[in-house]
């Protein structure tokens, strides 16, 4: 049994993509750019646990509690055709999801980030450890 880390095909969301690599800057989330804390910003991007053992596998508590220094929420998204133009604006935290992801399949997931406006904070979150996500 496997269970791998993807990212979407695009930043915009839809079907799964490369694999994300645990401690790589960039692999999941963008720098955050100072113009980006000035005004504020929603950043939001679609990952997914893929499972290419022969059996399901249950996560009971995915969370991303501790992975930013910014609000971030994390919800189960609709499906692989799903993009960010088909979210509503109104989802909010399903953290700790429990979730089973199939033998040889694979589950979607969104994470938003909020930046507030007038942000200072510089710490460097956006290198993901996958082993630390559930």
């Amino acid at each position: 049994m496997a269970i791998t880390f993807h990212k979407s095909v695009s930043d915009l969301g839809g079907a799964i993509g490369l694999e994300i690599q645990s401690g790589v800057v960039d692999a999941l989330l963008p720098k955050i750019l100072l113009s980006e804390q000035t005004a504020g910003a929603t950043i939001l991007r679609k990952f997914y646990i893929a499972n290419d053992g022969q059996s399901d596998v249950a996560i009971s508590a995915l969370s991303m509690a501790s992975f930013s220094s910014f609000a971030t929420i994390l919800f189960e998204s609709t499906g692989d055709a799903q993009v960010v133009t088909d979210l509503l604006g109104t989802e909010v935290d399903e953290s700790s999801i429990t979730v089973t992801i199939p033998a040889s399949g694979h589950k979607s997931f969104w994470l938003q980030v909020d930046i507030p406006t007038g942000s200072t904070t510089t710490n460097n979150y956006n290198a993901v450890d996958v082993k630390q996500i559930f």
